[in-house]
């Protein structure tokens, strides 16, 4: 559920927000309004597209998940995956707003928690691996030949980057695969949609599409072939319009559904268009006729003559 947050005049002439660019300071500024009292928020770049910035046009969602990663690197929003899901963090929150986060507990998972110093982690990996190298006995001379941490963090980048190839991961938000790679593999990543377990039918291509205009963003890629067949059944019988207005009636903005098959549910439940609703209509005890009875009146009409 959206919340009001204030503004602080100091935001405007904060040299840090300075350095992003203005479409990522009022997206910034909306993540605020739709965090929780814990400062957590779904992270799907099509959940924030709708929540946020439902009407600027000029911005798909690509653009939706480059600006929370601008802010990311600008450490003003951490975005972290739980379960395949993802979700957004606001560090600075609490700073600036009056939160109540020991009186609403959050539905949403922590975020982790912040890693350690590297350098130290570095030299701890330093100092096993030379234990292992001397046959696990400890060498009396080693703080000897301690290097600085600094070159010990140096060394194992480079040891990092022989041995491992350019990996890409998939960024759930967004529904955009990003390359943690070279710049080539990124560009290829960009151009490819979210791969599924399965392809999908034409109707249910459609009715995502309908769905999507419609506002109501969610994930297909977890659907099985049993229920994309099931959905194809659907859209044969009630048609794409009843199905996309049956979604809308039961969409709830406090717990929006995260994937397609959450509308299951309320797709199985619509009557089919061939199924008359049978009318139940009082009766009368004496006649057996729909009430008011047609017979009682004609009784009464004949005790005043």
């Amino acid at each position: 559920m959206a919340r009001i947050r204030s503004i602080k005049p100091e935001f405007w002439s904060d040299r840090s927000m300075a350095r992003v660019s203005r479409d990522a300071r009022l997206l910034y500024i909306a993540l605020w309004n739709q965090a929780d009292e814990h400062g957590r928020l779904h992270g799907d770049a099509r959940w924030i597209k709708g929540h946020c910035l439902p009407y600027e046009d000029d911005l798909d969602l690509a653009d939706i998940d480059r600006l929370l990663d601008e802010l990311a690197k600008a450490g003003k929003v951490q975005r972290y995956i739980t379960e395949e899901d993802p979700y957004v963090f606001l560090p600075n929150l609490s700073k600036h707003q009056r939160l109540e986060a020991g009186k609403v507990p959050s539905r949403l998972p922590d975020p982790p928690e912040p890693d350690d110093d590297p350098s130290a982690r570095g030299a701890d990996k330093s100092a096993r691996d030379s234990d292992i190298h001397n046959g696990g006995e400890l060498d009396s001379d080693a703080s000897k030949h301690v290097r600085p941490s600094a070159q010990i963090g140096a060394d194992k980048s480079a040891r990092d980057s022989d041995e491992s190839e350019p990996i890409v991961a998939l960024h759930v938000a967004g529904s955009r695969l990003h390359a943690a790679g070279s710049s080539d593999a990124r560009a290829r990543a960009r151009e490819e949609p979210p791969p599924l377990p399965h392809e999908l039918s034409e109707p249910v291509r459609r009715l995502r599409r309908q769905l999507e205009d419609a506002r109501l963003l969610v994930r297909w890629d977890k659907l099985d072939s049993d229920q994309v067949a099931e959905i194809t059944v659907l859209v044969e019988i009630h048609g794409m319009e009843r199905l996309v207005k049956a979604a809308l009636a039961a969409y709830q903005p406090n717990r929006p559904p995260a994937f397609a098959q959450a509308w299951l549910a309320t797709w199985r439940a619509l009557p089919s268009p061939t199924e008359r609703l049978r009318v139940v209509a009082d009766t009368c005890s004496a006649h057996f006729l729909p009430t008011p009875c047609r017979g009682c009146a004609a009784d009464v009409l004949a005790g005043e003559a």
